[in-house]
């Protein structure tokens, strides 16, 4: 990128299209920094713009952009002091092929580097990137520079014994009744749309969404299974179970209260199962007295933490400071897989053990584009390793 083109650099690293390697200067400046970390751990955006902040004495959060969004102008200025430059040049020729994305280096100034103030500006600089990608209609996606981006790549091979249990699985699944059958394969396929996600936040909530959409089924169709549930001696079928619901009901409403808004708000909470209810209700007659149930529904747990993304508008970084919302797709995943399993095999309560699944995994720059070089120390050495990011079009 010619020089004269680039905004003149404020309170900036690196120059402009540029990404340059940095170090603490002495040892304890970096021992100092590590301490400070154990705060922003849960958020490792926050961990790099800190360590660029503390070694550098730059206050401003560097990033980088791609998106297939191509500004027609150098350089852009959007609120809150943001400025992107276009780094990516257009083909000069016509039959040139252009790029599949357009890169930007990018620059937030920050009036403070303390974590608060960080985790602020990584909240002003998601809003303004969501903003601009909606407005344009392509996916945007924002790189924080000087973090870590190896990439995880793992593959299985099949073997016979693989073979026979999907066989066993999917032949298991073809024979359950209609509405059960529907709700194992939805929820295997909002299981698999979680995998595909980026972002972590549009992972929990697709895993979310699969585990309570076949414990609601599970509620409803119990009967058909031979599911007893909340100490039912005969596990009752969705009709006989309404039909209790509405006598309930109607037993609480011809009760004296001294209003009518009492007496609703006691028919409600009294006499309706909430969908919470319904939920935490099936999961324990499959899964039995399980320390799980009462994670998912706990303070910071899983539940609460869907209602700060769908109800309160929490954004990624909110999430990542309050939990470790990676723990928390691990856990919903695993026990997703367990609940399938014993729904198949009819398995309420009684100890169960999963198919062992063996990966190969290593750690691989594929699919990634460098860009810039780190320092990591040991001892009293120091050393190098690249940075690298995701190539958008393969991560979007």
């Amino acid at each position: 990128m010619p020089d004269e083109l680039a905004p003149p650099t404020v309170n900036r690293f690196n120059p402009w299209g540029q990404w340059n390697p940095f170090a603490f200067s002495t040892m304890e400046e970096y021992l100092a920094f590590t301490k400070e970390c154990k705060e922003a751990s849960a958020d490792l955006d926050v961990q790099a713009t800190v360590a660029y902040a503390r070694a550098t004495q730059h206050e401003g959060i560097e990033f980088v952009l791609l998106s297939e969004y191509w500004d027609n102008a150098r350089t852009r200025t959007y609120g809150g002091g943001i400025t992107v430059v276009r780094v990516t040049d257009p083909p000069t020729e016509p039959h040139e092929p252009r790029p599949l994305v357009c890169i930007y280096d990018g620059w937030l100034p920050l009036e403070e580097t303390t974590i608060t103030a960080v985790r602020s500006g990584l909240r002003k600089l998601q809003d303004v990137v969501d903003f601009l990608a909606y407005q344009y209609g392509v996916p945007v996606r924002t790189y924080i520079k000087y973090r870590e981006a190896f990439d995880r790549i793992s593959w299985r091979d099949t073997t016979d014994d693989d073979d026979a249990r999907f066989r066993d699985r999917l032949t298991r699944v073809l024979d359950l009744p209609d509405a059960l059958r529907t709700a194992v394969l939805r929820c295997t396929h909002w299981h698999q749309n979680a995998e595909r996600q980026v972002r972590t936040t549009d992972h929990f909530l697709s895993l979310w969404l699969a585990i309570e959409s076949l414990a609601l089924v599970l509620y409803e169709n119990s009967g058909v299974i031979h599911l007893p549930l909340d100490g039912e001696s005969v596990p009752l079928t969705k009709r006989q179970r309404r039909a209790a619901q509405e006598a309930r009901i109607e037993q609480i409403l011809l009760q004296d209260f001294p209003s009518a808004s009492e007496r609703v708000s006691a028919a409600y909470f009294d006499g309706v199962k909430t969908l919470r209810r319904r939920v935490e209700a099936a999961l324990r007659a499959v899964l039995g007295d399980d320390v799980r149930i009462g994670w998912l529904y706990s303070r910071g747990g899983p539940n609460e933490m869907r209602g700060k993304l769908v109800h309160e508008g929490w954004s990624e970084v909110d999430v990542a400071h309050a939990c470790d919302l990676g723990d928390y797709c691990h856990r919903i995943d695993l026990l997703i897989k367990e609940l399938i399993e014993r729904v198949l095999f009819r398995n309420w309560g009684n100890p169960i053990e999963l198919p062992r699944k063996r990966f190969t995994m290593r750690m691989d720059p594929t699919n990634m584009i460098p860009i810039g070089t780190g320092i990591r120390f040991e001892g009293d050495f120091t050393i190098g390793y690249p940075l690298l990011a995701h190539k958008g079009v393969l991560r979007f």
